[in-house]
């Protein structure tokens, strides 16, 4: 795992904390949050595939601004419920819809049950349900549960049985194999840090029982389902400290673990943390007590293997003795070709060489030596790189584009003769091409080679797809 820094082009609006952030089409819809004066109500976008940030034009009823709100995808739509508006009354028990694609609000005026105000909330969808805890209501804190049916525009109570979590705000909460779990918060005297989960087929709560180490307690972090659990990033503490710490909670051992990514982002609560593929999240925004988060972050949770450095060119200046009979004191056999070489050149860049020569071996005493199982271009491509310095892979292709085929081919010879600038490159340029139809080729192909980065890149590769 590792944490990366990124920027976005465009971005010179206000930081904020406490808003909102939904994955759609490449795309991540911030709305809303606190900037530290003015609670927001624009929509923006973050394109993430050109990393630019912008403000949306919406039409339509519009929320007002607001922050501890929560913003849920559904089809194309965001909904938005409840938050904190700073008007009379402060916490709203309202219901906003966005269509992504024509960007225009609907206030919803939803059936069933009088909806509730709520602020700092959690809201999570599923099958086609929206479950809101609902934390506070501006005055108190609260442990009621609520669902809002999307298929009939409805709100109603959830009466939940068993042992339900006890009363808080600013808490996180997520749904993993079909059980709704619910983590830490504030309760108006302490921050917490267990755990209680309610599964969805009868709305039973237990609390979780926890083997070895927790998470400090803390609130406005976040929860997300990863892998076999829950991920949980950051959050506040006791006395303002706030926290940059990432934990996976696994479902099955019911424990926690301290994950140590690198380059961790600076400490934060109120942020927003978002899924965007199959091993990135997005990390915007938050504040750590009065001062405001600058800074954005992905989180990639299952990196590429770190490439190989290509080893500075080295030139060497025997270009003319290349395959040249004059001082030639050996000749090499490819393919019924002779081609011309100098020992002391072929040595300097090559221990294949160097070994066959230093150790009295057979083609010692010869002044001609074969080599099978290989083509006489890609020899070719060898032996340049041993009298240029230079490991010039596309040699002689006339500028086409180098196919798999071929890479494989000048890796695999390249490796035989221990020419490792030649198997980097050829392992760089192949890197590119692996797709879902020919990784396992590749990967058999490379199996029984020295080299290691494009094997470990073939397993990284299979294990994401």
């Amino acid at each position: 795992m590792e944490w990366k820094s990124v920027e976005f082009s465009g971005l010179s609006g206000t930081r904020v904390k406490n808003h909102s952030a939904v994955y759609y089409k490449s795309a991540a819809y911030v709305f809303g949050g606190f900037d530290g004066s003015v609670h927001q109500n624009t929509l923006n976008i973050i394109d993430l595939n050109t990393l630019s940030y912008s403000t949306l034009n919406t039409s339509g009823d519009q929320p007002s601004g607001r922050n501890g709100h929560t913003a849920t995808l559904y089809n194309s739509s965001i909904y938005i419920i409840g938050g904190w508006n700073s008007s009379n009354p402060s916490t709203t028990k309202e219901i906003y819809s966005l269509d992504l694609e024509s960007l225009n609000w609907s206030k919803i005026q939803p059936t069933g049950e009088q909806m509730v105000p709520c602020n700092m909330h959690t809201s999570n969808l599923y099958q086609n349900k929206i479950f809101v805890f609902r934390g506070g209501d501006g005055i108190n804190y609260l442990h009621d549960l609520h669902l809002f049916d999307l298929t009939n525009n409805s709100w109603n109570s959830v009466k939940g049985q068993g042992k339900m979590p006890s009363a808080r705000a600013n808490h996180a909460s997520s749904v993993f194999n079909d059980h709704l779990y619910i983590f830490g918060g504030w309760n108006g005297n302490d921050r917490l840090n267990d755990l209680y989960r309610m599964a969805f087929v009868d709305y039973f709560w237990t609390k979780v029982d926890i083997s070895g180490n927790l998470p400090k307690p803390r609130a406005g972090m976040s929860l997300l389902p990863y892998l076999e659990g829950l991920l949980l990033f950051g959050g506040s503490g006791e006395s303002s400290e706030s926290y940059s710490d990432l934990w996976h909670f696994n479902s099955s051992q019911k424990t926690w673990t301290h994950l140590l990514p690198s380059n961790p982002p600076s400490s934060r609560a109120g942020h927003s943390f978002t899924q965007i593929s199959a091993r990135d999240f997005l990390l915007l925004g938050g504040s750590s007590g009065n001062s405001y988060s600058s800074q954005n972050f992905i989180l990639d949770t299952y990196p590429p293997p770190v490439p190989p450095t290509e080893e500075p060119f080295r030139p060497l200046s025997f270009t003319n003795f290349l395959n040249n009979p004059e001082f030639s004191d050996l000749q090499i056999i490819v393919e019924n070709r002779v081609i011309y070489v100098h020992k002391i050149i072929i040595t300097r860049l090559s221990e294949y060489f160097r070994q066959m020569f230093a150790f009295n071996m057979r083609e010692t005493q010869e002044n001609s030596i074969e080599i099978k199982g290989i083509r006489h271009s890609i020899f070719k491509i060898l032996l340049k790189y041993l009298y240029t310095g230079e490991p010039e892979v596309g040699a002689g292709t006339e500028g086409q584009e180098l196919s798999v085929e071929y890479l494989l081919e000048v890796l695999q010879a390249a490796d035989g003769f221990l020419l490792m600038p030649i198997v980097r490159k050829c392992e760089l340029m192949l890197k590119p091409k692996v797709t879902k139809d020919n990784v396992l080729e590749i990967q058999a192909a490379v199996e029984p080679l020295t080299s290691n980065y494009i094997k470990e890149y073939c397993a990284w590769f299979i294990k994401l797809n």
